[in-house]
């Protein structure tokens, strides 16, 4: 195992988008291990495991777990 750096895997305006998509959720809380379970986040999940520069690397009919997101900081830790 390790990792891979696959450039342009998500364009930077999508990244722009999904920033602005979970900045109104770091609001309350200290985040969400439900991430998965919004629109955006699946298709965006669906779209990378169907990528053909990810074939080698991920099994046939893999999926995406749970994601996950937090906010660490001295507010809300």
């Amino acid at each position: 195992m390790g990792y891979a750096v696959i450039p342009d895997l998500i364009a930077s305006s999508e990244i722009d988008s999904i920033a602005r998509s979970i900045e109104g959720m770091l609001t309350e809380g200290a985040g969400t291990r439900r991430l998965i379970e919004i629109p955006w986040c699946v298709t965006l999940a669906e779209r990378i495991a169907r990528d053909e520069r990810l074939r080698e690397t991920l099994p046939i009919g893999a999926v995406a777990v749970p994601c996950t997101l937090f906010v660490k900081s001295v507010e809300k830790n």
